[in-house]
């Protein structure tokens, strides 16, 4: 979701983006609290009566509806702009978000439903072996079911230097992943992590209290935020099939160490990015209880977090 100084509770989404697209050739999905109908995505109705964008778009396609609002890489090098506009992105822990793919697919009827297990351990095992054994990891997979790893954290422009022309699958995949980890430093992301709900929703929270004009809003907001933030302590989110859960499937292939080596390898740059974003999420959750946010640069990535150690 992308925020702007303005006001609340104006949404729109977008779904089903092809990489590389704007925002214009996104569709448009459902408002609230608009102050009228509109059909399709239009930047101009948006930079004028939208407050939050919500849906599956990437870095960089709302610079050109906010073009003095963000510190875009493609744009701006320095990233000392301080943005008017925030980005809220989330991550999840890529073996748990594989494993929760696959489970979704079977849900959805993509893959076999009925599959016990046994036989959906077995399944994982053996497309991770075989992707493995063609050179791909996890964010370089390619065909309509595939996970996507980093196609909304990179900007149109970036999108298409990564295209493989003349490129090997591990080149791609590391300068997929540098480019993926400075956006999220540059554009100064709010980072939630799915494992960590009520700890994200915390920080999201602290961030609208930020943007709003009055104290009724402030108070709207957090009334929206205290549905979310019940529990003292975060809990952990997993996704499920229903008889099978992300946690049991995980529990089964960490059995087999040999297996595991192959896997951490599958996810390596993903964890890398997943790292660093982690990083950014526990220092704004800290920043949140102190009620403010420091930007997050790059010199405060380790070294050894980064795709181009």
């Amino acid at each position: 979701a992308t925020v702007c100084k303005k006001s609340l509770a104006l949404i729109a989404k977008c779904k089903k983006r092809t990489p590389g697209d704007y925002i214009e050739r996104c569709e448009f999905v459902s408002s609230v609290n608009a102050p009228h109908g509109i059909d399709s995505v239009n930047s101009t109705i948006l930079h004028d009566h939208y407050d939050i964008l919500g849906g599956h778009f990437s870095f960089g396609m709302a610079d050109g509806i906010f073009p003095n609002a963000v510190a875009s890489p493609d744009v701006d090098d320095s990233g000392d702009t301080a943005s008017l506009v925030r980005h809220m992105v989330f991550l999840r822990q890529p073996m748990t978000k594989f494993v929760s793919h696959v489970l979704y697919q079977q849900k959805q009827g993509n893959e076999d439903k009925t599959a016990t297990l046994e036989e959906t351990v077995k399944h994982i095992k053996k497309r991770v072996r075989m992707f493995r054994k063609d050179g791909e990891y996890m964010g370089s997979l390619d065909f309509p079911q595939a996970p996507q790893v980093f196609d909304q954290l990179l900007t149109p422009t970036q999108f298409i230097m990564t295209q493989r022309l003349n490129q090997t699958i591990e080149e791609v995949m590391v300068l997929g992943t540098q480019l993926a980890i400075d956006n999220l430093m540059r554009y100064n992301a709010i980072v939630g992590i799915t494992e960590l709900v009520p700890q994200s929703i915390k920080i999201f929270e602290h961030a609208l209290g930020q943007i709003v004009s009055s104290a009724p809003k402030e108070e709207e907001v957090q009334d929206f935020f205290s549905r979310y933030t019940g529990e003292d302590e975060p809990k952990k989110n997993g996704s499920n099939r229903g008889d099978i859960s992300t946690g049991s499937v995980l529990k089964e292939l960490e059995k087999d160490e040999e297996f595991m080596v192959i896997f951490r390898e599958f996810v390596k740059y993903e964890e890398m990015l997943y790292d660093v974003a982690m990083d950014m999420h526990e220092k704004q959750y800290e920043a949140a209880k102190k009620g403010h946010f420091e930007r997050y640069t790059l010199e405060e990535s380790s070294e050894g977090s980064r795709a181009s150690s």
